[in-house]
């Protein structure tokens, strides 16, 4: 064994961010004795905008994320070489919203039927009534991640094309949640407190064969020559069991310019921490739903919502073929087209009918999470449960037609398909350095199906999802090369296509956007000690502060492709050593 490399990184980075916005309207439940119940003797929901009396709602987030790496790189015989590492990293947030109703206490204050400490959404609240109902939320997490990592690589024989080559590893990991949150007011310090922590471990073993099959084993950038990678990753979870994936490569050069490429491999997601464990959101409990199977049109059931200890990994098969084109005569363009498909099963979605309460209507599409005349043993699993909302005992006495499980579970099928371009042309021209560049995707499909019962719907190019096509053209200038001191330039121009909202009667079309980036950029020369190899930019992303186009929703416009920031102006000034 040879001598050893050691190396080391760390990082950390920290960001805060305040926000103040309008409070939603909510349903305020005035009770049967309230004072001011504009309908006395029954409870009445009455809209309420909390804005008016608390003003605008505003929220602080801090986080900082740390992360550190140590290792080495030694030799071990002959040409083959390991690398041990060790990382250690957490990410911690800290977030506080105020302004806001405390929905225990304002719900007290609702059916109080003394008119010193009622709520009255009509007319002037006393200051010590909204003071009492008055509330802070705080929210603390902590993630967690520590690895350890052998990855060793060498060759293993020798081909007519060349030496086949091999990597293996080993990696150990441990990943760890740390959740609390409360709500304080002048009424309730401390209310409705929550803690969680959630762990779990893994091993995983993974190893890639390189194989050559056709070229000069002397010079393996030299055409024609064919290339073969097959690689695998196994993975041992300590929360829900294993899973192996391979994946497949080939990779053929039929001349000098031209790389034609292709790959099948699978792949998964593992659930997270909070979708397996994390329980303060769930809750079970009596529902009369409609039921075409009834007499009369409808059926007491055993409702379950939440999170779900029982999910298993996502997975996805995918296939991709391309191509990558470098002339010879101008070896500085270069063309990259990639096709790519890709099935996703056993995605992780809340059970979503158009409406919640009509599961039992398509049954036979929803299927998946109900029971039908569930036995004893059944109900009473769920009537025994810590977040059953109702009496147990009545429960137990009950006669449910069905069991429906809302909680998250593997249910849904994507299919999609597509192009991804990218084209780059670097110019030296007496005035310095031009790059130009565009990065586009082009979407054909992007089929989704809510149970594998469900009929297959295509979502493309619809409200608050993928788009069909968008792109981003660049073109930079530099007044030296990068190493070398001096001014550079830079323009962006992004689009992304206009799509449809078949939801909204107001508006069915949303447009297109355009936004214009613009970056100015200074280079410190190497000699300048501790000012040398500095860099020291200005952005300005959408330059003509462009808004986001219209869509009838709540906050006016699509969150999932768009973003509601106008210009952003941004300086950053970075060093190498």
């Amino acid at each position: 064994m040879g001598p050893a490399e050691l190396f080391a990184q760390a990082r950390f980075t920290q960001r805060s961010t305040y926000e103040r916005g309008v409070y939603d309207e909510a349903t305020v439940t005035l009770g049967a004795d309230n004072p001011f119940n504009p309908l006395p003797g029954s409870p009445t929901p009455v809209d309420y905008s909390f804005s008016k009396v608390f003003g605008p709602i505003a929220s602080a987030d801090e986080t900082r994320n740390y992360v550190g790496t140590v290792g080495a790189r030694f030799r071990l015989s002959g040409e083959w070489q390991a690398t041990l590492s060790e990382t250690y990293g957490k990410e911690r947030l800290y977030s506080g919203q105020y302004n806001e109703p405390n929905l225990y206490e304002l719900n007290a204050a609702a059916l109080s039927s003394d008119a010193a400490t009622a709520f009255n959404p009509f007319g002037v609240t006393s200051s010590a009534v909204l003071e009492s109902v008055r509330a802070q939320l705080f929210n603390n997490a902590t993630s967690g991640i520590e690895s350890t990592s052998l990855i060793a690589d060498g060759p293993l024989f020798g081909l007519p094309a060349g030496i086949v080559k091999m990597t293996a590893g080993y990696e150990r990991r441990e990943e760890s949640l740390i959740q609390s949150e409360w709500v304080t007011g002048p009424a309730s310090p401390g209310q409705e407190s929550i803690y969680n922590s959630f762990s779990r471990h893994v091993d995983s073993a993974f190893t890639e064969l390189s194989v050559p099959l056709v070229g000069d084993p002397t010079n393996v950038r030299a055409a024609p020559r064919l290339e073969l990678t097959v690689a695998a990753r196994y993975d041992d979870y300590s929360d829900f069991g294993h899973t192996m994936n391979p994946e497949l490569g080939i990779r053929w050069l039929p001349f000098g310019s031209l790389k034609l490429r292709a790959s099948w491999g699978r792949a998964f997601r593992a659930p997270t921490l909070n979708d397996l464990y994390d329980t303060s959101n769930n809750a079970s409990d009596l529902l009369v739903l409609p039921d075409p199977k009834s007499s009369t049109g409808q059926s007491l059931a055993l409702a379950m919502q939440g999170n779900n200890p029982g999910l298993k990994p996502e997975t996805a098969k995918s296939w991709s073929a391309g191509f990558d084109v470098v002339p010879g005569f101008d070896p500085e363009f270069s063309l990259s087209l990639s096709y790519y498909s890709i099935e996703y099963t056993g995605q992780i979605v809340v059970p979503d009918t158009a409406n919640p309460f009509d599961t039992l209507i398509p049954e036979g599409e929803w299927a998946a999470v109900i029971t039908r005349n569930p036995t004893p043993a059944q109900i009473a699993a769920v009537c025994n449960r810590s977040d059953y909302q109702g009496s147990a005992a009545f429960c137990l006495a009950s006669t449910p037609a069905a069991i429906v499980d809302y909680r998250l579970a593997n249910l849904a099928l994507t299919q999609t398909s597509g192009l991804d371009l990218d084209i780059q042309q670097k110019i030296a021209t007496g005035v310095g350095l031009f790059d130009v560049g565009f990065v586009g995707s082009y979407v054909f499909r992007f089929d989704q199906e809510g149970t594998t019962a469900s009929p297959r719907v295509d979502i493309l190019n619809t409200f608050q999802n993928p788009l069909k096509f968008r792109f981003r053209a660049v073109a930079a200038w530099d007044e030296h090369l990068p190493e070398d001191s001096g001014l550079g330039a830079g323009l962006a121009v992004n689009y992304t296509n206009a799509y449809e909202d078949p939801e909204s009667t107001v508006s069915p079309h949303i447009g297109s956007l355009t936004t214009l980036d613009v970056q100015l950029r200074y280079h410190t020369a190497a000699n300048l000690r501790w000012l040398g190899s500095m860099d020291v930019t200005l952005n300005a992303n959408n330059i003509f502060n462009q808004s986001p186009p219209f869509a009838d929703y709540q906050f006016g416009f699509d969150r999932a492709n768009t973003q509601p920031l106008g210009r952003v102006l941004s300086v950053n000034v970075s060093k190498k050593w």
